[in-house]
């Protein structure tokens, strides 16, 4: 279907920009029908939709209108697409058709073109006055109408079959417009998809991640609880219900978020879960429905319609015959009634010969035709089901390509909707406290010991920024009193003293206040040293284990460089016994061979673990100590500066024994105001045990220092204090060692317990690798059988082979002489020459054959005798064909000199009928003005070009006409004459005089420049705007 439209449009902008045509292409998805439009780029899509709906009877609402995957909106030009344009095509889908309860379409209703056989014809009443005693004469004229009817019947089938053919030429070209209309739906489909894909892994990677963080969070939610119950704060930091780092949170609080998190965890996962499954579901709909719309292709019906095509072409060629036929038949009743017939041909032997070509039209040319139309009937059938099968296509994919997209942009409001809830995880975000308190606990421990490191690192840059300025004052002075002693002899001191020469700099005093009173009483150098001596023992444990397992991973390679040599070694053996013929008594030895040498290397594996563990038990301690700690530098210096950079690494060693530690300072703050003596224990958990005993009254005096003080002197007081602190700080040293080792004892029973775990799992490694060799011993083996046998399988068939090619190349060897010998024969000179010497080459292979000869041999010389005996007969048909050949040159070369006789005589005829045809086109026209007639424009004092017409007045010339006639002369003529090529009739309304007038009658759109008045014409007053053509002479 292929319609027109009114709707027209100047270029605009846009098409400056971009070349634009002036005819849009918009195929109708549904049925495969095609409407062109003659448009512009300013024209808008609200237009087109209009005169859609005039002839497709669609709604401009439902209307969809796709170009690739852009669609048009009504409100805006097609230049905003860069339409109309040769290049692109725009798909109408009708989106009441899109429904899932939309009617399915209707088949396609064709008229299938029946033959129009004219009746038979009547036989005639009378023969011709002059033949009426000649029968002959009679049936020549009969046969006459009867070819002539023969004509009109086969010319009416013919002109059906070629209606029915372009019926299916029309249907395939629909069914391919619906083709690319599936093809364009699915790429839009495709696209919308795809950003579905990517928002949807976007989404799964960053939920991936925050599953992940949340799973670890919530899984190690006791452990973070035991770890804070564990550290305990400094002394200065606690008071009553606050001793640990979990003393700061609410555990209650925590658990309780812990089990909301817990839950809202599970069941966000739930519904992530399921929005996966509703992807992949809606994954596995797209691709079926991919599938299915590429899998309605219309290949098959294109390649049967060039398949028929043939048959147009056998029907004209019969049409052909039968009207040569006619021609003849007409001939020979002509000169049979002129009596102009040869004298070797009469009329009976004309109706012999006439007879036998009624014969061939009944028997072969008519059924032919007939049967040809036919197969062309179903063909016609054949596209129309394919068209109903691919209207049926069309239809459910849209259908389904309409029910994807809603589920893709519901998806998609799933997935706005799911990041936004990962983005309000406030509970998990309150959860991190438990994590990250510690650290934040050992970050503010450490930045306190950073800045009394930075206290004495400022105070002692501000001495020696005190003793470089005393040093500057010193070196000034002394140049002051070399300038007054080198130029005072010149000039007077008073002159001097006016000039302030006798002044001297002042002393610089840097004074710093003191700043960061209130940190936490932490000893610094005591926690760099210890660092560092935990640190240099560390990296020797370090530099230790790296030598074992250097010496280790040597011993692995050196064991896998003599399994690799082993393994080129039997190789090599392999080889050589194969190439020696010794497989059989050779095999058992290098099995032998092969299993001793792995059970060697089984007894070095089971000695190489068993040293393994002695040299990990003393590597062990060190590395976990090494592990613990962060990198120290290995070499001691003095002062601030290096303290800085150390303090960070030894806070992490002074937390390994934070419990002790802030244990043993709160028993030391709280010992000298009890008489009583507290005994300090460190379980394995690493909590303090404490218990009350009487001090050794021998020892320390424990009398009351209040009693005391009224009945003793000073003195006295004054040594009993001094006692009683020399046994504190023999108290604490003591405690001090006894915690140190513990912590020791701790940390190397842990490390032990590693080290065992470690062991155990190398251990199970190692019996695998074992289990794995063996295996591949076994494995080995078999593939040696295996190659044995197929050696011996392959020595037997390259011996068959051998014998099977020493007989073909001794058979090759026979057929190559026996093609040279035919080789001479066809280089031998003349037909008759290989003529003569193919039959000498046939009898004399004829003559030497012999019983055991090949069976390839003897095909090649019953073939040669064969192509001898058609050679022969080729040549005597060449002689006689060269004999008529020249028979029918004679003739031909009169035929040729008739035809051109005539083809002169038609010329002159035709250029006869030329001539009277442009002179009937040169009359110029003053009546009644029609299309290709002449007409003669003046111009008026308005300007305006108005032709001459003597019945209507008012016929104006259109301004491309003029603009077409300037364009060749200077100025405007006086008057035009051209060829009219378009009328068009305009009125003009009373109330918009200047402006735009109203459609015509014909209802037509008109352009924007026939909506003004140029003419100022009265109102009402009917006008003709006339498009003329410019004549060859006036052109030229």
């Amino acid at each position: 279907m292929s319609s027109g439209s009114a709707v027209t449009g100047g270029g605009a902008e846009e098409a400056a920009a971009v070349p634009l045509g002036q005819k849009l292409i918009v195929h109708v998805a549904e049925n495969g029908h095609t409407l062109e439009f003659q448009c512009g780029g300013d024209t808008l899509v609200e237009a087109i939709q209009h005169s859609i709906q005039l002839h497709c009877e669609i709604p401009p609402a439902d209307q969809l209108l796709l170009c690739g995957n852009i669609s048009l909106d009504g409100a805006n030009a097609l230049a905003t697409y860069k339409l109309p344009r040769d290049d692109r095509e725009v798909f109408l889908y009708n989106k009441a058709r899109l429904l899932a309860d939309s009617r399915p379409p209707a088949p396609e209703s064709l008229y299938i073109p029946e033959p129009n056989i004219p009746p038979p014809p009547r036989p005639q009443g009378s023969p011709p006055s002059d033949a009426s005693a000649d029968p002959a004469l009679k049936a020549l004229v009969s046969y006459e109408t009867r070819f002539r009817y023969h004509f009109q019947v086969a010319n009416a089938v013919y002109q059906s079959s070629l209606a029915k053919f372009e019926l299916c030429r029309r249907l395939l070209r629909e069914g391919q417009v619906q083709e690319r209309a599936l093809d364009t739906a699915g790429s839009n489909l495709e696209h919308t998809f795809r950003k579905l894909s990517q928002r949807y892994s976007e989404f799964l990677r960053c939920f991936t991640q925050q599953h992940r963080s949340h799973v670890e969070m919530l899984a190690n939610f006791e452990r973070d609880v035991q770890k804070l119950r564990a550290v305990r704060l400094h002394p200065a930091l606690q008071s009553e219900g606050r001793h640990c780092l979990m003393d700061l949170l609410k555990e209650n609080d925590l658990r309780k978020l812990a089990d909301e998190c817990f839950c809202s965890h599970k069941k966000f996962e739930v519904k992530v879960s399921q929005l996966k499954a509703n992807f992949l579901e809606l994954k596995k709909r797209v691709e079926g429905l991919f599938h299915a719309m590429s899998s309605g292709g219309c290949k098959d019906v294109e390649k049967l319609i060039k398949e028929h095509q043939g048959v147009i072409g056998d029907q004209k060629i019969i049409m052909q015959a039968l009207s040569k036929d006619v021609d003849t038949s007409k001939k020979l009743v002509d000169d049979c009634s002129s009596c102009q017939l040869s004298a070797s041909l009469r009329p009976h032997d004309a109706v012999s010969a006439v007879g036998r070509i009624y014969e061939v039209h009944e028997k072969d040319n008519l059924p032919s035709i007939r049967d040809f139309d036919q197969r062309l009937t179903k063909l016609l059938e054949k596209c129309k089901d394919k068209k109903n099968e691919m209207n049926t296509l069309v239809h459910v994919c849209m259908q389904r390509v309409k029910s994807s997209q809603i589920s893709i942009k519901g998806m998609m409001s799933e997935l706005v909707a799911f990041q936004e809830v990962m983005g309000h995880q406030e509970d998990f975000d309150n959860l991190k406290i438990v994590s990250g308190l510690g650290h934040a606990y050992r970050a503010c421990v450490a930045e306190v010991a950073r800045r009394k490191s930075y206290f004495k690192l400022y105070t002692g840059l501000a001495g020696k920024y005190a003793e470089t300025l005393a040093i500057e004052c010193q070196n000034e002075k002394t140049r002051r009193e070399d300038f007054h002693r080198t130029w005072s002899r010149y000039i007077p001191d008073d002159v001097m003293c006016s000039m302030g020469l006798f002044d001297s700099p002042s002393q610089c005093d840097v004074k710093v206040a003191p700043f960061d009173l209130d940190l936490l009483p932490i000893d610094v150098d005591a926690v760099l040293k210890k660092a560092r001596e935990k640190t240099a023992e560390a990296l020797a444990a370090k530099d230790e284990f790296a030598y074992q397992l250097q010496s280790l991973l040597t011993a692995k390679q050196e064991k896998c460089l003599a399994y690799e040599k082993r393994i080129q070694d039997l190789e090599e053996r392999l080889t050589n016994q194969y190439m020696q013929g010794h497989m059989v008594s050779g095999s058992k030895g290098m099995s032998d061979s092969l299993l001793s040498a792995f059970k060697s290397n089984e007894c070095n594996l089971d000695l190489s673990e068993g040293r393994q563990p002695q040299i990990r038990d003393e590597s062990s301690v060190a590395m976990d100590e090494v592990s613990s700690t962060s990198e120290q530098p290995s070499k001691q210096t003095e002062g601030g500066d290096e303290n800085m950079t150390d303090i960070s690494g030894a806070l992490n060693l002074q937390l390994i024994d934070s419990a002790a530690c802030t244990n043993l300072d709160a028993f030391m703050t709280e010992l000298p105001r009890d008489n009583e003596h507290k005994i300090v224990n460190i379980n394995k958990e690493g909590h303090m045990l404490t218990q009350l005993t009487m001090a050794d009254t021998s020892d320390v005096p424990i009398e009351d220092p209040l009693s005391n003080l009224n009945s003793r002197t000073d003195d006295h007081h004054a040594l009993e204090l001094r006692d009683k602190e020399l046994l504190v700080s023999e108290l604490q040293n003591t405690l001090d060692q006894k915690s140190k080792q513990l912590g020791e004892t701790e940390i190397k029973l842990s490390a032990m317990m590693d080290e065992v775990n470690s062991l155990k799992k190398e251990l199970e490694q190692t019996r695998g690798l074992l289990d794995e060799s063996q295996m591949n011993c076994a494995h080995l083996e078999n593939c040696l059988h295996e190659a044995r046998e197929e050696a011996r399988t392959n020595k037997c068939s390259a011996d068959r082979r051998a014998v099977e090619y020493d007989a073909l190349r001794s058979s090759a060897l026979r057929i190559h002489g026996l093609f040279e010998r035919l080789n001479n024969c066809i280089t031998a000179p003349g037909v008759t020459g290989f003529a003569e010497s193919l039959h000498s080459l046939a009898a004399s292979l004829a003559s030497s054959v012999k019983k055991d000869e090949a069976d390839t041999t003897v095909q090649f010389q019953q073939c040669i005798k064969i192509l001898a005996d058609k050679v022969y007969l080729l040549t005597r048909q060449s002689a006689e064909l060269l004999e008529r050949y020249s028979a029918m040159q004679a003739v031909h070369g009169g035929i040729t000199k008739e035809l051109d006789e005539k083809k002169e005589l038609i010329k002159n005829l035709y250029n006869k009928l030329q001539q009277e045809k442009q002179a009937s086109k040169e009359k110029i026209s003053f009546g009644r003005f029609e299309v290709h007639e002449l007409a003669v424009f003046f111009r008026n004092p308005a300007g305006h070009y108005e032709a001459i017409n003597r019945n209507c007045s008012n016929y104006y010339l259109s301004e491309e006409s003029v603009a077409l006639f300037t364009e060749q002369h200077s100025q405007h003529p006086v008057y035009i004459i051209g060829q009219i090529v378009h009328i068009e009739r305009r009125v003009a309304r009373p109330d918009q005089m200047g402006g735009a007038p109203r459609p015509d009658s014909s209802g037509g759109h008109r352009s924007p420049a026939s909506m003004l008045n140029p003419y100022n014409l009265p109102g009402g007053c009917e006008y003709f705007v006339v498009t003329v053509a410019m004549l060859p002479d006036a052109a030229s």
